[in-house]
């Protein structure tokens, strides 16, 4: 498994760094949480699942108050939403649970995210969103800084030696299950049925890696 880190600083974001996580069969079976750390699933113990193949993913992590306290405000305004619907339904407890945790993160993650805002303030950096301009340019930013990943990983991973690996590494399983699978029908129900089965297994396997080669293009 091979795991990149870079800082980005061509961008108004503050603190933005990026990992990038690749892993091949060579690899072995590695934890889904050490490719995709980000993913809620992993979080806590318990259903822990492996992974083993090709994978890419790249994450991005800023301390910026310019991006975590839209998102942390947002997060805290759906759980509150949810929690005054509850209870004008008279769901009284989840309604106040809701409205108790909304309560408690918005305060919490306030309280954080001005700590974060004055200390890089006081090194020179600019956390606030002053103007439409600026808010438009962060959007822009984040939009292309996604569009770059994606490309990313498409290019990397979606190409001609891939695919050559998954072939080498799947037809030789599709090819041994599609003949017991005709064997198996060829001796307790029918040869005749077991042949035609054979073609439309051939023809099916044809047709789809043929299908998938095209999406590896790169």
């Amino acid at each position: 498994m091979k795991k990149t880190k870079e800082k980005i600083d061509n961008t108004i974001i503050n603190n933005l760094d990026k990992e990038t996580i690749e892993t091949t069969p060579a690899d072995g079976f590695v934890k889904d949480k050490e490719i995709r750390p980000a993913k809620m699933q992993h979080y806590g113990e318990g259903n822990t699942q492996y992974h083993k193949g090709l994978a890419k993913t790249v994450s991005y992590t800023t301390n910026d108050p310019k991006i975590t306290r839209p998102v942390a405000y947002g997060i805290c305004g759906i759980f509150l939403a949810i929690g005054i619907i509850m209870l004008l339904i008279g769901n009284w407890f989840f309604g106040i649970i809701f409205t108790a945790v909304a309560t408690f993160g918005l305060v919490k993650s306030k309280k954080d995210i001005d700590r974060v805002a004055e200390e890089l303030r006081s090194k020179g950096q600019d956390v606030t969103i002053d103007s439409a301009e600026e808010k438009e340019q962060l959007k822009n930013e984040i939009n292309e800084i996604s569009k770059n990943s994606i490309n990313d990983i498409t290019t990397s991973t979606f190409n001609k030696a891939n695919y050559k690996l998954f072939a080498k590494s799947t037809i030789p399983i599709y090819c041994i299950i599609s003949a017991i699978i005709v064997v198996l029908i060829s001796i307790f129900v029918n040869i005749l049925l077991g042949l035609f089965l054979l073609v439309i297994l051939g023809l099916c396997g044809l047709l789809y890696y043929y299908l998938i080669s095209k999406l590896f293009k790169n």
